[in-house]
């Protein structure tokens, strides 16, 4: 089966990242081919598949939505559509220091305008995206995994990416499902366990026995079990779970490794951490 990604997303979320993880792994990288030659490329794809059976396209963001319409009218070919966004004040970080300009800015446009322009056109895409991957406090080898899990493992299932966070730095813009754990008892109260994480385990001999722990987990197994079934039955691709707890480091942390692994040999499972290295700040 010859397999085509489709890449875009709002300027500096991380698109050249993902290129060179697709790189290492074989795919030939083509860049903004005219959405118009992409019905002649798939005929090229079709009866060439050792050069162009593993292929990524990155294309404009505006470009985005026709450029999928056409690639999945080919049924016979496996299409993937990525979008990448990313929070405003990280890219006016990330834009700093690279010290490089918006596309947007040559055509006359601010940063804080084209930035702008970005979101909403990101806005536009979304439902035509396969996944939506928000890179704002992913670290690169997190989107490493998560694009692996998909390609080079050929997931036929959903890809899950389970995530913990903490409510005090924000729900995680690309969460779908989201648990709060808030309610659960706290080990940041005990004071030996103040300083420790739900990767440790005093922390999670914590949480073994407590009738609420143990009842939060079988409900929101149901949840999940009814929910990924659904999910892999209307074909989708990517799902991100997210456990929030105040600040991202016990409870949260804590489940996220325990639905991980329980779901790590049904589906391809991603885990991330995202608040942990804010951990003491």
């Amino acid at each position: 089966m010859i397999r085509i990604v489709l890449l875009s997303g709002v300027n500096g979320a991380g698109k050249s990242t993902a290129r060179h993880i697709f790189e290492e792994k074989g795919y030939r990288v083509i860049e903004n081919i005219p959405n118009e030659i992409l019905p002649a490329f798939l005929e090229l794809a079709k009866s060439n598949p050792e050069h162009y059976g593993r292929t990524l396209i990155m294309d404009e963001l505006r470009h985005f939505i026709h450029a999928s319409e056409i690639l999945k009218a080919e049924k016979s070919i496996e299409v993937y559509c990525i979008l990448l966004g990313c929070a405003e004040k990280t890219l006016f970080k990330r834009f700093a220091l690279t010290r490089h300009a918006h596309p947007l800015q040559a055509k006359g446009m601010t940063l804080e305008d084209g930035i702008k322009v970005d979101a909403v056109t990101l806005e536009l895409a979304k439902p035509y995206a396969d996944a939506f991957i928000d890179t704002t406090d992913l670290e690169a080898n997190t989107l490493q995994d998560i694009l692996l899990a998909g390609f080079e493992k050929k997931a036929e299932k959903t890809i899950v990416f389970f995530n913990s966070f903490g409510y005090k730095f924000g729900v995680p813009l690309d969460a779908e499902l989201v648990l709060d754990c808030r309610n659960l008892p706290n080990p940041y109260w005990e004071p030996k366990l103040k300083n420790l994480t739900g990767l440790d385990k005093p922390v999670q001999d914590f949480f073994q026995g407590k009738p609420e722990v143990d009842e939060f987990m079988a409900k929101t197994q149901e949840y999940l079990d009814f929910s990924l079934k659904q999910a892999v039955s209307r074909g989708r691709k990517y799902i991100h779970v997210a456990f929030g707890c105040t600040g991202g480091e016990h409870r949260s942390v804590y489940m996220a490794e325990h639905f991980y692994k329980l779901y790590k040999d049904q589906y391809p499972c991603v885990i991330s951490h995202r608040d942990l290295p804010k951990k003491g700040k």
